[in-house]
């Protein structure tokens, strides 16, 4: 793994787990992220499209694979971001504050 790659990894991972530890979206772009999901989505797609043979997929199974892993990572910020704003937004979840990290990102003592 490059050290570029290494990077981006750790930025994703930390943008997952920040939010949990908060319990916030806030200062999250969510455009960037559904503008991530679409491209590698489709960048996936372009090399799928050309053929499913595993004589033409086998060369490009690195870029595959990262753009698959990148995908997986943004869906679960997705996935966050809807789980807050729900939360946020119409009372909706209440049962989540209990979530590990409520307090923590509230101040709390315990």
């Amino acid at each position: 793994m490059s050290a570029d790659n290494t990077a981006q990894v750790e930025l994703i991972v930390g943008t997952i787990v920040r939010p949990w530890l908060w319990g916030s979206v806030e200062g999250l772009s969510i455009s960037m992220f559904t503008l991530a999901v679409i491209g590698n989505a489709t960048y996936m797609s372009s090399i799928l499209a050309r053929s499913t043979a595993w004589g033409r997929i086998q060369p490009n199974l690195p870029w595959l694979v990262d753009a698959g892993a990148c995908l997986s990572m943004d869906a679960v910020i997705l996935g966050q971001y809807a789980r807050f704003m729900l939360r946020d937004r119409w009372g909706l979840m209440d049962s989540a504050r209990h979530i590990i990290g409520y307090r923590f990102a509230q101040n709390t003592r315990v």
